[in-house]
């Protein structure tokens, strides 16, 4: 792409961020998450949970959208539930990226800038003038406090996730790639499905990662292979870009998860 395709696109996501314009339209979740309409943000979020990691045609999911509409309870909600911090739209933006260039925005020399990208394109001073209004507006006090909260609210979540995926040895033996780690965490814990905050099982982890050794050593404890994450991938999902052998695997342990299943079923029906 030619540089000045590059910096125009950039300089007009920027200027639709602190317009508070971004994603505008979209499934009934954007909408809510955009006006900070909690209650039924909750609802849609209870009767679809795999719609908060939903994007648009520019990789925004729901978070980015409150994010960039300074929704404080909305980004409460959305990280209480989960919703990935990491997530990047097709401008490389996490949540956290487009909240600091949000506040960023709020130096004048960013308006100058602004301004002097409009001139260069040659808008007519009309709307020239409507969107340096619409930047002055942005950045009002209670909307640079908003958004002050909501980078507090993301870093809380960013600690709350490093937390969790700290907090059990299973996920921590995987994650650091200690096979030796992992049986020993094994031999203490029957319930081998634990989950970090992306809803994300050490089998899971284990197949992201390649490792197929750990992936037989947790299936052999009982791991699910048709477990979900927050997102609806399963360990089959993520297999699908690894190698063959870790298909077969997974494949087998499925089968096998399957037939376990049919019988407990004709057990319970029939004993």
């Amino acid at each position: 792409m030619h540089a000045g395709t590059v910096r125009r696109a950039v300089m007009t996501l920027a200027l639709s961020l602190v317009c508070g314009t971004c994603a505008m339209g979209g499934p009934p979740v954007y909408d809510a998450a955009r006006s900070g309409a909690i209650d039924t943000l909750r609802k849609l979020l209870d009767q679809t949970p795999s719609s908060i990691e939903q994007t648009d045609e520019f990789g925004c999911t729901p978070l980015m959208v409150a994010v960039a509409a300074h929704r404080v309870e909305a980004v409460k909600e959305l990280t209480r539930r989960g919703a990935r911090l990491d997530a990047e739209d097709k401008f490389g933006l996490t949540p956290m990226g487009m909240a600091q260039m949000i506040i960023a925005s709020s130096d004048p020399e960013w308006r100058k800038g602004q301004e002097s990208f409009m001139r260069e394109q040659k808008l007519p001073e009309e709307k020239i003038q409507e969107q340096l209004a619409k930047i002055d507006a942005a950045h009002s006090p209670a909307i640079m406090k908003d958004m002050a909260s909501i980078v507090a609210i993301l870093e809380q979540a960013q600690k709350a996730q490093r937390s969790a995926d700290e907090a059990s040895p299973l996920l921590v033996a995987v994650a650091d790639g200690k096979v030796e780690l992992l049986r020993k965490a094994l031999e203490n814990q029957w319930f081998v499905d634990v989950r970090n905050a992306k809803g994300q099982t050490p089998l899971m982890l284990a197949v992201i990662a390649g490792r197929e050794d750990m992936a037989h050593l947790l299936l052999e404890k009982g791991a699910s292979p048709t477990a979900e994450d927050a997102t609806e991938k399963s360990c089959q999902d993520y297999a699908e870009s690894g190698s063959e052998s870790m298909r077969v695997l997974l494949d087998d342990y499925y089968r096998r998860h399957s037939k376990e299943r049919s019988r407990l079923r004709q057990f319970l029906k029939w004993g």
